[in-house]
Order: structure tokens, then C-alpha cells, then sequence
């Protein structure tokens, strides 16, 4: 592991954290995080909100929401060593009674029944996969909504290629978009119409 990555706003602004090594992982660069951030404070979406980070990698995208304000949140990561890592990030800072860990494979459906067993509703969303796996962001959108882990007027922050827009659901109004580099950047508001859901 390297300790490669600075928390770039909020309470803990300059403090560093760890990396996972090798290609794997990607994590998201300090200029996008600090714009991605910045246009969810400027859309009110960090103050007390309930986060839900899915894909976490080092949990960095967490981490700077809790520094920035949010009042918990839940890393969602598939490999066991990164879970690891995310915790020893979080104890690194401080932030162990506001960040939860749960180690589950997004690319199966299970995973969001797992999320479910929580009993929790989010305020805000935020999911950096891989790029060989974009085409998740369809599919967890549906999750999303239909698991009801989402409170009315949930935000999404949701990277992915720039060259490849993901396709925004009936349930979720595309808000704004961003690009850095070759990543984009979608910000979309949940908005329930009251279909889909699970009888």
C-alpha cells in the first residue's frame, strides 16, 4: 500500500491516507475530486447527508465527503484487502464512528441486498467504478430505486468514461455534467415516481 492520497477540502483538508497498489484500483485525482465536490456543496448535498460510496477503492470519495460534512457513510468494495485498507484510512483519521465498511461484489445483484440488510435510506450517492465495469451504472441505478435505498431528492455523482455517457433512468433527472481529463462526471437527483419498486 502507498500513502499516496491527500484529503483536498473540508475539516481534514491536507491530511494523507493510503492508496491500494497497483492498476487495479484508480483512484479519483485530487483537481476532480476537489470539482466534484465542489458542486455537490454547491447543490447542498454534503451538509449531515448519508453517503453511500460503491466502488470505494481507498475510500477516498468517503473520505472527503465526511470531511467536507456528511455525517456518515457506508464504502462499498469487492476485494478484501482494500476493505482493509479502507478501515485502517478510516482509524489513519479519525473517522471509524462515521465510516462503515461493507466488502460485497457490485456486479452481482446480492450486493444491494446486502446494502439493503442495513436498514438505511442515502442522501447521496457517489460510485467511481472501474471503467470495465461503467456499464454497472445502468443496473445500480435500478438497484438503487427499487431496493429503496435512496431518500426523495437523493443525489448521484457518478463517474465514467467521457466518451461514454451512461443512460439516466426514468426515476432520476440528469442535473449536470462534468469532464476532467478522460473521466465524466454525472450528477443526477432521484426523483421516486413511485415505480419499480418491489411489492
Amino acid at each position: 500500500m502507498k500513502a499516496g492520497l491527500r484529503v483536498v477540502g473540508g475539516s481534514l483538508s491536507g491530511r494523507r491516507f493510503s492508496a491500494p497498489l497497483g492498476s487495479r484500483t484508480r483512484p479519483t485525482s485530487e483537481r476532480a475530486r476537489e470539482g466534484i465536490f465542489s458542486a455537490l456543496d454547491a447543490l447542498g448535498a454534503l451538509e449531515e447527508a448519508r453517503v453511500l460510496d460503491l466502488f470505494s477503492g481507498s475510500g477516498a470519495l468517503a473520505i472527503e465527503a465526511l470531511s467536507r460534512g456528511a455525517s456518515m457513510a457506508l464504502a462499498v468494495e469487492a476485494h478484501a484487502a482494500t476493505c482493509r485498507l479502507i478501515r485502517s484510512n478510516a482509524d489513519r483519521l479519525g473517522l471509524s464512528s462515521r465510516l462503515q465498511v461493507l466488502c460485497c461484489d457490485l456486479a452481482r445483484p446480492s450486493a444491494y441486498a446486502k446494502i439493503s440488510a442495513l436498514d438505511c435510506a442515502y442522501d447521496l450517492v457517489l460510485a467511481d467504478p472501474p471503467y470495465a465495469l461503467a456499464e454497472l451504472l445502468c443496473s445500480m441505478q435500478t438497484q438503487l430505486h427499487q431496493r429503496e435505498l435512496l431518500k426523495e431528492g437523493a443525489i448521484l455523482a457518478l463517474e465514467h468514461p467521457r466518451k461514454h455517457p451512461i443512460m439516466v433512468e426514468d426515476a432520476y433527472e440528469l442535473l449536470r455534467s462534468y469532464r476532467y481529463g478522460d473521466a465524466g462526471m454525472s450528477v443526477l437527483s432521484f426523483r421516486d415516481k413511485g415505480e419499480g419498486r418491489d411489492e
